[in-house]
This record gives structure tokens, C-alpha cells and sequence, in this order.
């Protein structure tokens, strides 16, 4: 069977049982206390745990599931997955131990088709019950029935709480897949493979230890869906199974290797194939890269498969190309992915690139480092910092590298380095304001601010106008309105241009215009879905929802479930202008506008500085103007008093190092320049106090001839720089810089007059 018919096989088979087949959760999950959905029955916690009600008493779902906790032996076996499926079936207080073993059994025997011969259980230890019942339900012999602890067979949702017996099936894959004589269920080998778990919560455990039975006794297993593709089509490998290696054939493709010519490539390719199916899930169910949380399991799942790739020689992009692969393959039972596929590219693009240029910069340093270690085992935490800090290099991936050289990383000096950081950014900013500690939601409704409602409404109109311009993917990741502004966070990978922002600004305003009605429905989350109400990522839905329409609920502009307030036509938001659009993160970037009155203040001010910042420039231009006169028409004595002054010989050619007084801008160090070459120069280096603020400025230039002789203007820069504690640089005809240290301008001259040989 190829994986998609047996997931549809087992939907379709409990559904016959009377199960309301549920969609698969998202792999954010509404527990706080989850990073991520790891299992089939984390959605229903709620409703195990009684705080959640349902309307159907059994379900069957195919959960996608991501688990990282053992991502650096992912790769390496053949059965570590981070994204895999877990089909299950559930009985909320319904049926229990014999319906479940019962209908496990035809499953696996009158659908799958497995030899019953080669099917074993477990259960736990005390669980007489279910013994019987395997035995009574399915005839299958008492000998095959065993017996196995609380690690094996006990189920808990925590130390205290709903929990229960368990119970495993098995396939007996034969001898050929053994250990040896003593294989048996519950070893570590390939043998004896546990593909179903039956989980039967029947307890309530106190924190005393004490197991009270509970009332409504449920039922939650879990069936791997790579795992039981593997038995059913006879392969060693989670991924030697068809839908992996579908995927797999591409990363094959790209990398020129064959799957099975080299064990260290096979271990890349079922890397880059496993991660580019968890990298897909994880965007597509909003999900975006970062350095903390579930964003930065995605940046290390997608940075990880990216330096396999650069194991296997692959220097260009490819991780866009392996996730479009999983949507082609995927996309039919996981709608999601076909829906936000440009996202996923998206983002993964920018990732990939990001990371690219660590990779470049990085690997090099680390490998100078290992190289240099000699007979020292460990790798100083104070380098591992320096690749952090410096390079963007990741601790893991600093410490996965280090030990496929057999070496460890310090990372208790790491870790103290890290903290002597954050004491320094703390001192060095703890007077500094911070606007970004706003909150990027907006979660309060005020029913009396009329200037608020419009900045929701706008924000609506701004959100449809972005994803009509840029593309879907262009979705809600956060937003803030208040009576004098909105602020609009939303997923993109680089700046928006002028003609962008303009653009977004004009339609924006022509809906505004158009005096459009704004309605309200309240309805199911289904039937808003049905409508095409846009739903906002990472956002938790009741099962009653409030959809605000910008025209009519079937022809609207913008259709989005929110409970906030709105205008009653689009014409009473006034006008809109974008007054900043800048970055705050990875891939998101940030709009922020005014509406109405504030809109027209904002457009006076900005008027009315830009008038008086255009005064002030044509008050400086005249001023440079005169200034440039004066000195071009300096009495050529001027010059020559220079020259006869400050010039000496340097191998062949003519260098002046002066001291120039009250000079403003490096232009008229230029205009010296010209002047002196036009009087047989070959070379200066002038240094300046600008007359009217604390900083110096100077200027090195030599003509073709003076370089050939060996004059540098910008190491004779440098030098100065360092003197002076300045910054600039240029070419060795000319090179210019400045400084804040004024008090050293005969120092740096002096060296500089030293440096040539005066």
C-alpha cells in the first residue's frame, strides 16, 4: 500500500466505526505549555483533561507531528523522523479497552492485511484485563500476549491527573531482522517493530500516588504512519518507504550522490529529506524563523539540512526546490501547504541565503580552530562565542561539527562568555529608550474611541491591499491600533520599494473613497472558512466566530474573522498615509500609518520641516559656494607659501603634510588639491579642525606618479585613523576620513610627515 492509501485507510476505517474524522491540528499548539505538537492526542488534551467540550464522542484524525528533542541522531537510523504523521482514534468517554483492542485487530489483519501469525502484544504489567481481552477479542495465542512496565506500557498526562494502562502491537519482521537468539518484543532491534499504541485512560491519579477510577473512561492511541508504510512495503527504513523517497530523489538529483552507494551520504540525504518536510509544516502553520522558541527549531532544522547540502557539494540554493517537492507530494492532504506556498519559498529563500554567508565566513574560522587544537579534545568556549557572536555561527552547530572531529566544546565558557555580554549590553544601553517594548497584538476593544476602530478598520483595508500587491503570503503577524496611529506587522522577505508604498498608499485611499459599507456576521469557524474569511496565523479560534466584511459577506474587499470595533463605511477612516516601513525580523517587516486628522497633521509637519530643512540646505550651498570662491581665488602665494613650507622629497616625488586652518567640508580639502597639483605637486596629506563643530577632517591624494613611486593614500589614511580614533578610507590616489579627536592634529601630522621619510 503506498503511504496515502494507508492514511486514507484508516481514516476511512473508524469513520465506519462512527468517528468524526477531525483535520489535523497545527503543529502550534494551543497547550502553553508545548513548543510544538509532538502527538496525535496533544489537541485533545482538553478534552481528556474535561476543560474542553466537543460535539461528537469519537474521533479519528492523521496528525502532523514534530519532534527535535533527538534531532542529532535524526538522519543516522532509520528511524528518527523530526515531522511525521500519527494516525489515532479516540473515544471520549464512549467506548473502551474491548473496542479498542477489537477494531485494532481488524485494522491491521482485514485491511492492512498483516499475518496474524506475526502479530504480538503488549500490555502493562498488572493489566489482567486487557490480557484477556486480546486474547477473548482477537484469538491470538496467550504466549504472544507479554507483559511490560511502567516506562513501556503507562500512560500520563503528568504526575497527577488523567493516566492509564497501555497497550502495544507489534510486527515480527523475522530472524533476518534480529539481534539474535534472545530477540524479543520490547528489544532494540528492527525486529519486533511497535507500530500501535492503545492508551487506555481509566485513573485519576492523585498527587498522593493514589489511582481513583475515573468516571468517563476514554480511549487515545497513536499508529506511526511512516512506520507502518515501512512494514506494509517490506523496506528496512522509515526512509525507504515511496512518499520519502519521492522527496529524497530530488535531494539525490541536486547532489549528484546515489542513495545507497555511501553510508555519510545516506545520512545527508535523509537528513535534507526528513527536514524539508518539517521546515514546509512548520511555515505553512505560521511558524517563522528566530533565535528562540519554535522559530529557532525551524532555523535549526533549515540551517542543519542546508550544511548537509554543502557536505554533498551543493553550493547553490536547493532547500526551495526540496520543500516544493513536499508541497507537490503532500499538498492534497494537507491543503495548507499548497495554500501558503509562495510563503514557505519565501521564507525558506531568505533563510537559506542568511545562513549561506555564515556558512562561508564561519566554517572557515571553525576549521582554522579545529586544525589548531592539536592534541586538546575540547574546543575553548571562548572560540565557540567568537562564532557565535561574530560569525552568527549556532552553539549546536558549532558542537554537531566539533564532534564529527571527535572534539568537545567547553560550553560552560561559552556560556560565560554569553552572560559577560548580556552584562555589557545591559550597561552600555540601561539609559536607552526602546519603543519595540510595545505589544504587537492589539487584544483591547474601546467602544468610545472612534479615532481607534478607524485605525482597525484601516488596518483591515491595509492587510487586503498588501496580499492583492506582494502575494498571500503576505499575512498578519501582528498589529497594534490606537486613537493616533495603527502599526501593521506582516510576513515579507525584503524592504518595500518607494513605488511599493506609494502604490499600497493610493489603494488604500481609493477604498477609503469608495464609502464602502462595513458589516459583521457572527457564524461557525466552518461556515466562515467556507466564506473565505481570512483566518491569522498562530490565532486560536472559538467554534463561533465574528467575520467584518468590507462590503457584503458573498462580495466583499476584505473578509476577516476579528472582534474588534469598526467604522460603518470606509469613507469615515478619512485618509491613510504610511508615515515608516521598516524591519523587525526575519522575513517580517513593519508598516506604520495615520488616518483622518492625524493623517493631514502628519502631512503639515512633514511639510512644514521639509521647507525649513530647505532652507537650511540652500543657506549651505550659498555658503559652501562662497566659501569654494574664496579659496579658489586664494593669492597663488598662498599656495606657494605651502609648497616653499611643507613640501619635502620623497623618492622621486613631491609631498606637502600642512596643517590647513578653519576648513568645513573635504570639498575645499579637494579644491587645496587641485591647486597644489597645479603647482608641480605630486602628492599631500591635509588635516583640518572644522572651524565650527569638534571633529577633524583630512584628505590624502597623490597623482599616478607618486603612486607609482610608493605613496598610498589610503594607508596613509589608516594611519591617521589610528592616530586620531577616526574612521574613512578610499583608493591610493585619494583617500579622506574624520575624527571627533581634535587635540592630536599635530601628532597625526607629525607621524604622517614621519611615515614618509620627512
Amino acid at each position: 500500500m503506498k503511504t496515502a492509501d494507508i492514511r486514507e485507510s484508516f481514516l476511512s476505517f473508524f469513520e465506519a466505526k462512527g468517528a468524526t474524522r477531525v483535520p489535523s491540528a497545527s503543529l502550534v499548539p494551543e497547550d502553553p505549555s508545548l513548543l510544538l505538537t509532538v502527538a496525535g492526542m496533544v489537541p485533545f488534551k482538553p478534552v481528556f483533561l474535561g476543560v474542553k467540550s466537543v460535539p461528537y464522542v469519537r474521533a479519528v484524525s492523521a496528525q502532523k507531528c514534530v519532534r527535535t528533542n533527538d534531532i542529532d541522531i535524526i538522519g543516522t537510523t532509520g528511524r528518527h523522523l523530526s515531522f511525521f504523521e500519527m494516525l489515532g482514534n479516540f473515544s471520549f468517554g464512549d467506548y473502551f479497552k474491548r473496542e479498542a483492542i477489537t477494531w485494532a485487530w481488524e485494522y491491521s489483519t482485514d485491511v492492512l492485511n498483516l499475518d496474524p501469525v506475526r502479530l504480538w502484544a503488549s500490555v502493562f504489567t498488572d493489566d489482567d484485563e486487557a490480557a484477556e481481552l486480546w486474547v477473548a477479542c482477537t484469538g491470538i495465542p496467550a504466549e504472544r500476549v507479554v507483559r511490560l512496565g511502567e516506562e513501556d506500557n503507562f500512560w500520563a498526562a503528568g504526575p497527577t491527573g488523567p493516566c492509564g494502562p497501555c497497550s502495544e502491537l507489534y510486527y515480527d519482521r523475522g530472524e533476518e531482522w534480529g539481534c539474535g537468539e534472545d530477540c524479543q518484543v520490547g528489544c532494540d532491534c528492527d525486529r519486533f517493530v511497535e507500530y500501535w499504541n492503545l492508551v487506555f485512560m481509566q485513573f485519576d491519579r492523585a498527587e498522593d500516588g493514589t489511582m481513583t477510577p475515573l468516571e468517563k473512561q476514554s480511549i487515545d492511541t497513536g499508529l506511526g504512519l511512516e512506520r507502518m508504510a515501512a512494514i506494509l512495503q517490506d523496506v528496512r527504513s522509515n526512509y525507504d518507504i515511496d512518499l520519502m523517497q519521492d522527496i529524497m530523489a530530488l535531494a539525490a538529483a541536486i547532489s549528484g550522490r546515489t542513495y545507497g552507494a555511501d553510508e555519510q551520504d545516506d545520512i545527508a540525504l535523509r537528513i535534507i529529506t526528513d527536514h524539508a518536510r518539517a521546515v514546509a509544516f512548520l511555515i505553512a502553520d505560521g511558524v517563522l524563523p528566530s533565535n528562540e522558541g519554535r522559530g529557532y527549531v525551524l532555523r535549526r532544522l533549515l540551517r542543519r539540512a542546508v550544511r548537509y547540502g554543502r557536505l554533498l557539494d551543493i553550493e547553490r540554493p536547493f532547500m526551495i526546490e526540496m520543500v516544493d517537492k513536499v508541497i507537490d507530494i503532500m499538498g492534497d492532504a494537507y491543503p495548507e501547504l499548497r495554500q501558503h506556498r509562495d510563503l514557505i519559498a519565501g521564507i525558506v529563500g531568505a533563510e537559506e541565503e542568511r545562513f549561506a554567508a555564515t556558512l562561508r565566513t564561519g566554517l572557515g574560522y571553525l576549521d582554522r580552530a579545529l586544525a589548531e587544537l592539536g592534541k586538546n579534545k575540547e574546543l575553548p568556549g571562548t572560540i565557540a562565542f567568537e562564532l557565535h557572536d561574530t560569525y552568527g555561527f549556532p552553539i549546536d552547530l558549532t558542537v554537531e561539527i566539533a564532534a564529527e572531529h571527535n572534539v568537545t566544546v567547553d560550553l560552560a565558557g561559552f556560556d560565560a562568555a554569553m552572560v559577560e555580554q548580556k552584562e555589557r549590553a545591559r550597561a552600555g544601553t540601561k539609559d536607552a529608550s526602546w519603543d519595540m517594548a510595545e505589544s504587537t497584538t492589539d487584544t483591547s476593544v474601546d467602544d468610545a474611541c472612534p479615532y481607534r476602530a478607524r485605525n482597525h478598520t484601516a488596518t483591515h483595508l491595509l492587510h487586503q491591499v498588501l496580499r492583492d500587491e506582494l502575494g498571500s503570503h503576505a499575512t498578519q503577524a501582528g498589529s497594534e491600533v490606537t486613537p493616533e496611529k495603527l502599526r501593521f506587522d506582516f510576513v515579507h522577505f525584503e524592504a518595500l520599494t518607494t513605488e511599493q508604498l506609494r502604490r499600497i498608499e493610493l489603494l488604500v485611499n481609493e477604498k477609503i473613497a469608495e464609502n464602502i459599507a462595513v458589516e459583521t456576521d457572527t457564524m461557525s469557524l466552518e461556515a466562515a472558512r467556507e466564506k473565505g474569511a481570512m483566518a491569522l496565523f498562530g490565532e486560536k479560534y472559538e467554534e463561533v466566530v465574528r467575520v467584518v466584511c468590507v462590503g457584503t459577506l458573498d462580495d466583499a474587499f476584505s473578509k476577516e474573522l476579528c472582534g474588534g470595533t469598526h467604522v460603518g463605511h470606509t469613507s469615515e477612516i478619512g485618509s491613510f498615509r504610511i508615515v515608516k516601513e521598516s524591519s523587525v525580523g526575519a522575513s517580517l517587516r513593519r508598516i506604520e500609518a495615520v488616518t483622518g486628522l492625524e493623517a493631514y497633521r502628519w502631512s503639515v509637519e512633514r511639510e512644514d520641516k521639509l521647507a525649513a530643512r530647505t532652507d537650511e540646505l540652500v543657506a549651505e550651498i550659498k555658503d559652501m559656494k562662497s566659501r569654494l570662491k574664496q579659496v579658489k581665488s586664494s593669492p597663488s602665494g598662498f599656495v606657494e607659501k605651502i609648497i616653499e613650507g611643507d613640501m619635502f622629497e620623497v623618492d622621486g616625488y613631491r609631498v606637502a603634510v600642512p596643517h590647513i586652518k578653519r576648513v568645513r567640508e573635504v570639498e575645499e580639502l579637494k579644491v587645496f588639491w587641485d591647486n597644489l597639483r597645479a603647482k608641480g605637486l605630486d602628492a599631500v596629506v591635509l588635516i583640518t579642525k572644522h572651524p565650527d563643530e569638534e571633529k577633524t577632517i583630512y584628505l590624502a591624494a597623490g597623482t599616478d606618479k607618486a603612486v607609482a613611486a610608493g605613496f598610498d593614500a589610503a594607508a596613509l589614511v589608516r594611519d591617521i585613523n589610528d592616530t586620531l580614533g577616526g574612521r574613512g578610507g578610499g583608493k591610493p590616489t585619494m583617500a579622506q576620513g574624520g575624527a571627533d579627536d581634535t587635540a592630536h592634529i599635530d601628532a597625526a601630522i607629525a607621524h604622517v610627515r614621519k611615515t614618509l621619510g620627512a
